[in-house]
Parts: structure tokens; sequence; C-alpha cells
């Protein structure tokens, strides 16, 4: 049995290192446990999410169960992690 939770957060840019890093945590603690994440963002480049991403530790998987998604629409950067 799974529950499927989504949430919608708005933080200020400084926190994605932070935030990032607590789902990764949580996907250690918990293996089973599966995410996707999507995000956009007016003030971020990809460079910014890029190194976010590159800060947390262990690092998220990859190959097989995580892409990494960033796409570059005018000013805004949407990204997905799944």
């Amino acid at each position: 049995m799974t529950t499927k939770i989504m949430t919608d957060g708005v933080f200020p840019d400084e926190l994605l290192t932070t935030w990032l890093q607590h789902v990764r945590d949580l996907d250690v603690a918990h293996p089973g446990c599966h995410f996707s994440i999507s995000a956009e963002s007016g003030t971020l480049t990809t460079e910014d999410v890029q190194s976010a991403l590159d800060a947390v530790e262990p690092p998220f998987p990859v190959l097989g169960e995580a892409q990494v998604l960033l796409l570059c629409r005018g000013r805004r950067v949407l990204w997905l992690l799944l």
C-alpha cells in the first residue's frame, strides 16, 4: 500500500539546496520512496539549479532512478527531478 503526497511550496532561492538535501535524506533513509520533483523559478539560472543539485550528499542517482531535466523558457527555469 502506498500514499501519494503532493506538496506545493514557495520559499527563498537560498533554501533550494537545503530543501533538496531534506528530500534526499528521506530518500536515503527510506529506499522504497520515489520522488518526482518539479519547480519553476524566474530568478534562478540553470547553473544555479545544477549547483544546488550538485551540493546534495549523497548525490541523487543519475542513471536509472533519477533524471534531471532543466528547461530555460525566456527568463524562467523549469526543472524536473524524476
